[in-house]
């Protein structure tokens, strides 16, 4: 064997050697953005199951108070009428129950314009709220990731008139 055969056979286990830690690096980048997309999905199912939840059992929903980027609704909590406030600023969506202190429901949002109100045909007051969660991942800013829910206010009982 030759210096100048060595030298080829080097190269080439040099390309076959970086070609392989390419591929891995891909790999465990994509396991990484799936594993967070996953846990933002997680993160966003959750927090949108509770205000479904919660906006379900709303006897009302403060107009004056409610905007796009907010909601004050009345509910029941261990059979208490209790007013809950769930607010976007920024990048993160708080919650705040009664005169507690807010804490942070939901981080990394794209978009803080997240509440829309459908109010009854015949009756006065809210009946319906969209909710349109967003997204970003953090190690994927590129991809946002979207869930919608439309709630009735079954347990309605302010303004109604008809």
């Amino acid at each position: 064997m030759t210096i100048v055969e060595l030298m080829i056979t080097s190269a080439l286990l040099i390309l076959v050697l970086l070609s392989v830690l390419s591929a891995f690096d891909t790999v465990s980048g994509a396991q990484a953005f799936q594993a967070d997309r996953t846990k933002n999905l997680d993160d966003m199912r959750n927090v949108l199951n509770r205000m479904t939840r919660e906006l379900r059992q709303a006897s009302t929903v403060n107009e004056a108070a409610s905007t796009t980027t907010s909601i004050t609704f009345t509910t029941a909590i261990n059979g208490t009428p209790t007013q809950v406030v769930y607010s976007a600023t920024g990048t993160t969506l708080t919650k705040q129950i009664g005169s507690g202190s807010a804490f942070i429901a939901l981080k990394n949002l794209a978009t803080t314009s997240i509440f829309a109100y459908v109010t009854g045909g015949t009756s006065t007051g809210v009946q319906w709220v969209d909710i349109n969660l967003q997204v970003t991942p953090a190690r994927h800013p590129a991809t946002t990731l979207v869930l919608d829910s439309e709630v009735n206010l079954r347990n309605r009982t302010a303004a109604l008139t008809g």
